[in-house]
């Protein structure tokens, strides 16, 4: 009875509230459940926590008003008092501000702690948590789930039944499925991750899941004891992940690792039915399956795996489409952008062939805009190549169009001059997803998207500004072209994208290089040293990240 009523009466706190709320673990389930909550995770000892606190104490005084007109609601926790809850956050530090909404983490905070910044971002972040969201693709019901064709081609979770999984199962192709209950909260937490795994696994691997609640002789069948349970069916065989970190670079790399990429024989009916149009293939076109290719042949569909899905033919019919016959092979193509690419004089007989083909496939593995994820971000933001990079939301589909645009026209300029063609990449990421990367590395805030950045990976440089000082947008695109000509043939610089520790090692390397004498070396190098390593202390609340290689459930 008596819990009942605080039940009742906490139920009610939200909307008559306009306070900070100190949240132990009762009131972090129930009161948060509802509404849109700022909560700061502290600890009464950290140096931050306490810088930070004025500013916290005019964010609840302030905004006492939010909670009545907007449901947004302020609290924090207390981790030296509360250490069972905020372990169960797996926080990085202190302080730590975290947007919640409904009962589910949004938003984690990472910019600047000051009154202004944190309320653009509540604004911001609950303006799009509570505007309406078009109507998601639901996932395939149980008897129209694809058995054939390229895998996985709307980038979904299938609802698998017991006939459903064993017609999957023994098609061979590789299928990733979770085995799930509804009232798990390990399953709860897990389906914004594995949805966005499955949309990144479009094209690549089928994903499929299993309500136990409805089917439990499947799962008693395939050995279910908890929840959830990830098992890779591929060629007969099954893999189960291994647990533990179920974010979602671990996710796709189990994927792609235990899906093991082939290289698909296919005549022109199945390779029409498996080709992907977004995507980027490579089709090697031979004579007989006796030729001596397949093993180099597989290992770099095993090397490529993220980026090119690799087919082979002896079709005739199909080598006609491409303006051949079976006197003009061995032939590779690229095919991408509607196009294919024709790779000349190959002879996979030896691990150098192989190498010769791999560095033209290395050159053209991405597709006319490549989308950013954890699979090829290492490459994309780490490379040595130029990269245009659109930062706008997935449903942003006019930005994405535009963009596309552009690399259409520099495409054609570059099929005319193949000064720049390999070494200019098309890029879009996710803000919604990645927000943090791009606020922390370049400077990039929310409520300013659509915007684009180009990053020199050669000289580890990005440029946010055209020639004359503005903006990059995606509306102009004759001055974004001309920027990206300019950083091509290095004629400006821009802002370095190196972390602070790796300027610091650079400009110490560079002091040794031309430093001639020993001593007033050696004074320079500590002075350096002292001043940067105060700097970095000072900043290191701002450090750049590495990667986008998670995102915010």
């Amino acid at each position: 009875m008596f819990r009942s009523f605080v039940a009742l009466a906490l139920s009610i706190v939200p909307a008559a509230l306009a306070v900070n709320v100190q949240l132990d673990q009762y009131k972090f389930d129930n009161l948060v459940k509802t509404g849109t909550w700022l909560i700061e995770f502290y600890s009464p000892s950290c140096h931050f926590c306490k810088e930070f606190a004025p500013t916290w104490e005019q964010l609840v005084d302030v905004h006492d008003g939010l909670a009545a007109s907007h449901n947004i609601h302020f609290g924090n926790v207390n981790c030296l008092v509360r250490g069972d809850l905020c372990k169960e956050q797996n926080l990085p530090g202190y302080p730590t501000l975290r947007l919640y909404h409904n009962g589910k983490m949004a938003e984690i905070y990472a910019g600047d702690r000051s009154f202004d910044d944190v309320t653009d971002f509540i604004m911001t972040e609950h303006k799009r948590l509570t505007k309406p969201k078009k109507k998601q693709q639901k996932p395939a019901p149980e008897d129209d789930v694809a058995t054939h064709g390229r895998p996985n081609p709307q980038g979904i979770s299938a609802v698998l039944d017991g006939p459903s999984l064993d017609t999957a199962i023994s098609n061979g192709d590789p299928y990733f499925v979770k085995f799930f209950v509804p009232w798990c909260p390990h399953c709860k937490h897990l389906e914004p991750t594995w949805n966005q795994m499955a949309l990144q696994l479009r094209s690549k691997v089928n994903v499929g899941q299993i309500n136990c609640d409805n089917h439990r002789d499947v799962c008693q069948t395939h050995g279910v004891r908890g929840y959830p349970t990830l098992m890779m069916f591929s060629g007969g065989n099954v893999r189960d992940f291994p647990g533990g970190d179920r974010s979602l670079p671990n996710l796709l790399n189990f994927a792609m690792t235990a899906s093991k990429p082939t290289v698909k024989n296919v005549d022109l009916a199945t390779l029409d039915q498996n080709l992907d149009p977004n995507g980027v293939s490579l089709l090697f076109l031979h004579k007989n399956e006796k030729d001596n290719f397949h093993e180099v042949l597989e290992e770099l569909a095993e090397r490529f795996a993220n980026d090119v899905t690799f087919y082979s033919t002896t079709d005739e019919q199909l080598m006609l489409r491409y303006g051949f016959d079976r006197n003009g092979v061995p032939r590779a193509l690229i095919l991408k952008n509607g196009r294919g690419y024709v790779f000349f004089s190959v002879f996979l007989a030896s691990r150098a062939d192989g190498e010769t083909l791999a560095s033209w496939i290395d050159n053209e593995r991405y597709p006319m805009v490549a989308e950013v994820s954890p699979l090829n971000a290492e490459g994309l933001l780490r490379g040595d190549r130029v990269v245009v990079l659109g930062a706008f939301s997935q449903e942003d589909e006019e930005s994405y169009s535009k963009l596309k645009q552009i690399a259409q026209e520099r495409a054609d300029a570059d099929a005319r001059s193949k000064a720049h063609a390999d070494r200019t990449v098309f890029a879009h990421i996710n803000t919604d997803l990645y927000g943090d990367y791009l606020s922390q590395g370049f400077g990039i805030k929310k409520k300013n998207v659509p915007v684009v950045v180009i990053i020199d990976g050669r000289r580890k440089q990005f440029f946010v500004k055209n020639l004359e000082d503005k903006a990059l947008s995606l509306d102009d695109h004759e001055a974004l072209l001309a920027t990206l000509d300019s950083a091509l043939e290095m004629h400006i610089k821009g802002t370095s994208a190196l972390s602070y520790q790796a300027q610091l090692t650079q400009q110490l390397r560079s002091g040794y290089q031309q430093a001639t004498m020993p001593y007033v070396f050696l004074i320079c190098l500590g002075a350096i040293t002292g001043y940067t390593g105060i700097r970095y202390i000072i900043r290191r609340r701002s450090h750049r990240p590495v990667l986008p290689t998670s995102h915010q459930d």
